[in-house]
């Protein structure tokens, strides 16, 4: 039989881990799912994005198509365009390990399809683990991070206008980013 108090202080146990640990030692702080855990998260975050897509179809009441902010997977290609097209980037810098992270996500991919503000690009940037590419640990480098789920603003100069190890909603997220693009001037 399960024990409700044993599970919560589990999980609590698992965030803080998340968030104070893990960069350091990853095989200390990283607990394996069950392929049914693994399934029910993505099921949740595909089932927000399904709804997400049916709420907004990205037409503005004349008909006409909308810009919008996009968060993406990091690759260079896409980082150096940003830059090219003077957008003020946001870097979320994720493992996929982190139980922080995980829950941070669909709050920032909420908070990309709030934000109407095509000046902004965002870039989930893996930050070692088992994805991290040699481009992502030079831009943690670049940036002096040391804790997956930091947030990062930089402009197309790549500086930085706001760096935070926070955790932000929806709506702070796009507040933020509103902020970031008024400072740089975009």
């Amino acid at each position: 039989m399960e024990n409700p108090i044993v599970n919560g202080l589990l999980l609590v146990s698992l965030l803080l881990l998340g968030c104070l640990g893990g960069s350091a030692n990853t095989a200390a702080t990283h607990t394996p799912q069950t392929d049914e855990t693994h399934q029910v998260m993505e099921g949740d975050v595909m089932d927000q994005e399904e709804g997400n897509a049916m709420q907004d179809n990205g037409h503005a009441d004349d008909g006409a198509v909308m810009e919008k902010a996009t968060y993406t997977p990091f690759t260079q290609a896409a980082f150096d365009q940003a830059k090219t097209e003077g957008k003020v980037i946001f870097l979320e810098f994720y493992a996929n390990w982190c139980p922080t992270c995980q829950v941070q996500k669909p709050k920032l991919e909420q908070g990309f399809t709030d934000l109407n503000n095509p000046k902004v690009v965002g870039f989930q940037v893996n930050y070692k683990d088992s994805e991290t590419d040699g481009d992502e640990q030079a831009l943690a480098q670049q940036y002096g991070i040391t804790y997956q789920h930091t947030h990062v603003i930089i402009d197309s100069n790549e500086n930085l206008l706001l760096k935070e190890l926070t955790d932000w909603s929806a709506q702070e997220t796009v507040e933020k980013l509103n902020a970031a693009t008024a400072q740089a001037g975009a």
